[in-house]
């Protein structure tokens, strides 16, 4: 998949169209379709991945998932369990994949 591919994939789970998006995002008419075969900057790829909530990885194609694990990993990093006590690396695996299958299910606004 290319960079438009997965941009549009997640525009449709937004219900927006690609013209709304380069309206809101301020972008010029037809800028997205470049991205069937271009990669944009750095700069943009990060504000792409922080509108949709995804990561930059998962918009050029070097993950599947449009879940952002990092920013879950480096929260559960300094999480503590219910009773104060460390969580085990098996608690914080169980969370991650809770939040991840609710992030992956619920409509996107």
């Amino acid at each position: 998949m290319t960079v438009y591919d997965r941009v549009k994939f997640l525009l449709d789970k937004k219900k927006m169209t690609v013209g709304e998006f380069e309206e809101k995002f301020g972008l010029s008419t037809n800028t997205t379709y470049r991205w069937k075969k271009n990669i944009p900057n750095g700069a943009t790829l990060e504000k792409l991945a922080t509108f949709f909530g995804t990561s930059t990885d998962y918009l050029i194609g070097l993950s599947d998932s449009p879940f952002n694990e990092k920013d879950v990993d480096r929260m559960l990093g300094s999480a503590e369990a219910y009773n104060g006590q460390p969580m085990t690396d098996h608690d914080k695996e169980v969370i991650k994949a809770m939040i991840k299958g609710y992030m992956e299910a619920k409509p996107k606004d």
